[in-house]
C-alpha cells in the first residue's frame, strides 16, 4: 500500500516544539510560543 502525502510530513511547529521540550523549556511555555503562529503560515516538511 502507498502512503499519501500527509504519513510523510511533518510540522515544523511539532518539530519546533519536540526541541523546546527536550531543551527545558515547560510543555506549556513551548505550546503557547508554538500556538502563537497562525495556521496559515505553519510549515511541513518530509520526514
Amino acid at each position: 500500500m502507498q502512503s499519501s502525502y500527509a504519513d510523510n510530513t511533518e510540522s515544523m511547529n511539532d518539530v519546533m516544539k519536540e526541541m523546546f521540550i527536550s531543551d527545558g523549556m515547560p510543555a506549556e511555555l513551548a505550546e503557547m510560543m508554538i500556538g502563537e503562529i497562525p495556521p496559515e503560515q505553519e510549515r511541513h516538511f518530509m520526514k
